[in-house]
């Protein structure tokens, strides 16, 4: 492994590591920084190697669970689903920078090195693709602030969101690098039906909060015309037969807006 190669790894790890020491709301971020280092250098990348050159997506969720588990048996006092948007933002910062590189070394130089098949003559790959994983890294860290994870709903779909970005972008990527690069000709399909389920998962998610919106708001309605018909029986003092069609009625209305819902 040549010198350059190996201090552009370094680079990566510094970057990656600083991601997550700022991203998670701890303490001690010197000390987590150096923990992400250590796990980068001395388990992920020595564990990388033993995958095929061409599972590449493969590896990449390998890398995923195995700082998500990491992290939480380290950082106990993290929310799983902070953990989990940590992870994911990580991933995703890793296929944009990627992605986008490879983009703009075709569309402008018209290169395109295969990802797969990466060694020390990628050099100026490399470089360009540390310095868009810095910038990447960056504008996640300011747009998806650590709180979001901890609003259930925005949590779920965000991360939906973003894995359709992150499986969007490959695919795309597909089209525009030539077919015979092995790491897209074996991913694309992987990629295409795991883009597809999250989809299919992703409006079956919103069916389900239709259908909590459209309760509530019922619920809101039956409660407001309570409100209403009992303050207008309570002004004009009716008898018990007037409280019994009140009942009634609200029960004809609760019936009807169940319907409505299913």
């Amino acid at each position: 492994m040549e010198l350059g190669f190996l201090i552009i790894l370094v680079y990566q790890s510094i970057v990656q590591s600083a991601f997550f020491s700022f991203y998670y709301p701890l303490e001690h971020k010197v000390r987590n920084f150096l923990f992400y280092m250590g796990l980068f250098i001395l388990m992920i990348y020595p564990l990388d190697t033993l995958f095929p050159v061409t599972w590449v997506l493969q590896k990449n969720i390998f890398n995923v669970v195995f700082l998500g588990v990491m992290t939480r048996i380290v950082f106990r006092s993290l929310k799983t689903p902070t953990i989990i948007m940590g992870t994911v933002l990580y991933e995703i910062g890793l296929v944009l920078s990627e992605i986008t590189t490879l983009f703009i070394l075709y569309v402008v130089f018209k290169d395109s090195p295969d990802p797969g098949r990466f060694n020390a003559d990628h050099t100026h790959m490399y470089i360009f693709g540390s310095l868009m994983l810095t910038i990447v890294y960056s504008i996640l860290l300011q747009v998806f602030p650590s709180r979001i994870a901890l609003k259930k709903k925005e949590f779920v779909y965000l991360i939906s969101l973003l894995l359709n970005i992150g499986f969007t972008a490959l695919c795309g990527a597909f089209i525009v690098v030539p077919k015979e690069h092995v790491f897209f000709s074996r991913s694309y399909g992987i990629a295409i039906t795991i883009l597809i389920g999250f989809n299919i998962l992703t409006l079956l998610s919103l069916q389900q909060f239709i259908r909590h919106e459209r309760a509530r708001r019922s619920f809101e309605a039956l409660e407001a015309t309570y409100q209403n018909e009992l303050a207008n029986y309570t002004v004009s003092h009716q008898d018990d037969l007037a409280w019994r069609r009140l009942r009634h009625d609200l029960l004809n209305f609760w019936e009807a807006t169940k319907e409505e819902e299913s």
